[in-house]
């Protein structure tokens, strides 16, 4: 998997930097991963079934909680992308 690549890479190296990889293809492979997990939660989010009202509640507050995790990775990705880009340190 090429985020696994890319991660060996940064935790491999010397310093904290551009680490040779491309910003784009960065963000693009982890964007493809966290797509991916999201997908699998919102799967399994469906089929569960809930009759309990409060676990049902209980549920909608960590799907949103999730949803928010979601989006701040997201955003710290592209940050690190950009700066990456940049070639300056993080």
């Amino acid at each position: 998997m090429q985020v696994k690549k890319i991660r060996k890479v940064m935790l491999e190296a010397d310093k904290i930097e551009g680490f040779n990889i491309d910003a784009t293809h960065w963000f693009e492979s982890i964007s493809k991963k966290i797509d991916i997990l999201k997908e699998i939660e919102e799967e399994i989010s469906f089929n569960l079934r809930i009759e309990d009202i409060e676990l049902f509640e209980r549920m909608k507050v960590a799907v949103r909680f999730s949803d928010l995790l979601h989006g701040s990775q997201l955003e710290v990705v592209a940050s690190s992308g950009y700066i990456s880009a940049l070639k300056e340190k993080i």
